[in-house]
């Protein structure tokens, strides 16, 4: 999930506007944590779905892992190799240009609609990368250097604030919502 976080003056952070990836697992995360947030007598906004939030198409090599890929198709293996994992385009599907572009154009139009407004994104891994490479004008190079240190897991948060005009990252991939087991069974 990626929050951009504008403290109100009441001192509260919760957010403004949802957004969320089409894909099952975003909704469900995004249900569960209003489902808790209620149970403790928070409400949220009820989440917009957004299409250009889903994760990076991987086309034909869809739901493949590294080993099934090499085994069944050592040429797009080879060529992912050469190409490295942002510029490579697997048959059928996008590279981090691709998702960046879709990304792009999301933030744009939250910026044009919700100008100052606190923002949820609910989303994948790809996504968040390819926030931090707009935000942040991170070449790919060096987020690979950040992923190889602090991986992106399921349910953690990155957070932008609002400091100076800018969105100034405040948190990367951060689980302080789960408890030292969770943390831990998420990460076994």
């Amino acid at each position: 999930m990626i929050q951009a976080v504008m403290r109100r003056a009441d001192g509260t952070q919760h957010p403004d506007v949802v957004v969320c990836s089409p894909y099952l697992r975003a909704r469900q995360t995004w249900t569960q944590a209003t489902d808790t947030a209620a149970a403790h007598g928070t409400r949220y906004p009820q989440a917009h779905i957004d299409d250009r939030l889903c994760d990076r198409h991987m086309g034909d090599l869809e739901l493949l892992t590294p080993l099934m890929i090499a085994t069944r198709f050592p040429a797009e293996a080879a060529r992912l190799a050469a190409d490295g994992p942002y510029a490579y385009r697997p048959p059928g599907g996008e590279t981090f240009n691709d998702v960046t572009a879709r990304v792009r154009a999301v933030l744009a139009d939250l910026n044009t609609r919700h100008p100052g407004q606190r923002v949820l994104i609910v989303a994948h891994d790809a996504v968040v990368v390819a926030v931090r490479h707009i935000l942040e004008e991170l070449p790919f190079a060096n987020l690979d250097a950040i992923l190889a240190i602090t991986p992106i897991t399921n349910t953690s948060l990155t957070r932008y604030a609002h400091t100076n005009g800018r969105l100034d990252l405040v948190e990367f991939a951060a689980m302080p919502h789960l408890t030292q087991e969770d943390q831990h069974a998420r990460l076994s």
